[in-house]
C-alpha cells in the first residue's frame, strides 16, 4: 500500500504491484473527479465507481479503463441509467 502524488495534482492511495497501480485503491483527478475501486496495471479493472465533479456518478463494472458490464450511471439531475455497457 502506498501513495503517489502527480505534479499536476492528482493523487493515488492504494495497493501497487511491480510499480503499478493494482488492486483496491482510490484516485483523484485533476479536475476533482474520484475514482474508487479496482485497478490493474494502471487501468480501472473489475468494480468500481467514478465520481464526476458535477455531481454525476458510475458505479459498476470496468475493463481496460473503460465501462464494461452491468452498471449503473447517475446523471447530476438523478436520472439513472441501469444497464449493460460496452468497452469503446
Amino acid at each position: 500500500y502506498g501513495s503517489l502524488y502527480y505534479r499536476n495534482g492528482q493523487i493515488y492511495k492504494g495497493r501497487f504491484k511491480k510499480g503499478q497501480k493494482d488492486g483496491y485503491g482510490f484516485m483523484q483527478f485533476e479536475d476533482g473527479s474520484q475514482f474508487f475501486g479496482q485497478f490493474i496495471k494502471d487501468k480501472f479493472e473489475g468494480l468500481g465507481i467514478y465520481c464526476f465533479t458535477n455531481g454525476a456518478f458510475y458505479e459498476g463494472m470496468y475493463k481496460d479503463g473503460y465501462y464494461d458490464g452491468f452498471g449503473v450511471l447517475t446523471y447530476s439531475n438523478k436520472r439513472k441509467y441501469i444497464g449493460f455497457f460496452t468497452a469503446k
